[in-house]
């Protein structure tokens, strides 16, 4: 999860900042047609020995690729082995890595986004029939390279969007779908946050009949692997959106049926009792853990000060004049983490991980506002009793 989200939040600060430049910002997606079975094994083996392979290891590396046959097996027939003449084996762990190393080599001016078998093509003008004929002479070098490594581009499955704050006449397409994110063209996330609600809603008809079947403990474990998973798959992007509520109700009605209360009954006891943050205290954690295992990439007050000062461990807040940058991702995760105590942004990684979550467990936020308006001592005295338990156990 975390390198897709490296992926996503770098294309996602690339749109964003044309918004910021009233720029458009043009998306083409490929689609490759069996991207992982068209791997040319010759082009392959030389591009492994241009980055260094030689002697022994690339000689391994050839008869890995040399006469490896395969067989279809289906309820147990066998179909006859035949030979793989390209491709790089699916299911292994060097698949992935040789796929990586086959296409690594694919530059188009730093315009393109790679993660597996996606690629994505980016441009931003404030011209849109510029931004539009940047992406087609990409799309054009990008098919050219597509040939010459013998891979295929299909054409007809290849999505293209304009992104802007404005209304685009004829855009060609209302959203995308990329890496498990549904994008839409003003970055509203409201279509990805109802593909959630969609997946949400299946989980809690699912809960519902298994409590008549398992007990209690039983059914936190299928929160967590089902309903969990899905809330907070790359819940820093979209956390912040005030379609998150129609995701927190199906979160209440999730809760209720896991401890058989009633339909109006309230949830924030059943959040502490059950030790499951609300999805508003789960993209708090997300957002200050992020920021304080990030901190070398920001800068702090301190370091424009030559002395010390009350805040100078707070972090930069980057300018922007849109709201919809400062109210989202990365703005708000160090508006966040600024509003922590002293005392618990000096903790240790880990401890702060684990001091932030203990916390959160005992407060079930409803909303962003309510954590900002936190007095925070309880946190405060938590950290202190907590440094004190550590010290005395060790």
């Amino acid at each position: 999860d975390t390198t897709i989200f490296t992926a996503l939040t770098d294309l996602v600060s690339k749109i964003k900042s044309a918004f910021e430049q009233r720029e458009f910002a043009s998306l083409a997606l490929c689609d490759l047609s069996k991207a992982f079975d068209c791997i040319s094994h010759e082009i392959l083996l030389r591009k492994l020995e241009k980055y260094g392979l030689e002697g022994v290891a690339l000689a391994t590396m050839k008869s890995y690729f040399t006469n490896r046959r395969q067989v279809l097996s289906v309820h147990g027939a066998k179909s006859s082995p035949s030979t793989v003449l390209h491709g790089v084996p699916q299911g292994s762990v060097l698949g992935p890595i040789l796929f990586l190393v086959a296409i690594n080599d694919m530059s188009l001016d730093q315009k393109v986004l790679l993660f597996a078998d996606d690629t994505t093509i980016f441009t931003a003008d404030r011209s849109l029939e510029r931004a539009l004929s940047d992406t087609d002479e990409l799309i054009n070098r990008a098919k050219e390279w597509f040939t010459c490594n013998k891979l295929q581009l299909n054409e007809d499955k290849t999505q293209r969007m304009i992104c802007s704050l404005n209304p685009v006449e004829k855009n060609q397409a209302d959203s995308v779908k990329l890496l498990g994110f549904t994008l839409d063209p003003k970055l509203s996330w409201n279509r990805h946050i109802a593909a959630t609600c969609t997946k949400l809603a299946r989980v809690v008809y699912l809960l519902r009949r298994l409590v008549h079947l398992v007990s209690e403990p039983y059914l936190i474990i299928a929160y967590h692997s089902l309903f969990h998973s899905h809330l907070s798959y790359g819940l820093l992007l979209w956390g912040h959106s005030p379609g998150c509520l129609d995701a927190f109700k199906l979160q209440k009605r999730a809760v209720r049926v896991i401890t058989g209360s009633k339909g109006l009954d309230h949830c924030r006891p059943l959040f502490k009792r059950l030790g499951v943050l609300t999805i508003y205290s789960q993209f708090i954690h997300d957002c200050v853990v992020y920021v304080k295992y990030h901190l070398p990439e920001f800068e702090t007050r301190g370091q424009h000060h030559l002395y010390a000062t009350r805040h100078s461990a707070d972090v930069e807040i980057p300018f922007s004049r849109l709201s919809l940058i400062r109210d989202s991702f990365p703005s708000i995760a160090i508006r966040l983490y600024n509003a922590l105590p002293a005392n618990v942004k000096n903790l240790e990684g880990k401890r702060f991980k684990l001091v932030v979550k203990q916390w959160l467990q005992t407060k079930p936020f409803y909303s962003l506002c309510e954590f900002f308006c936190e007095t925070f001592v309880d946190l405060f005295e938590f950290t202190g009793r907590f440094l004190l338990f550590k010290k005395s156990f060790n």
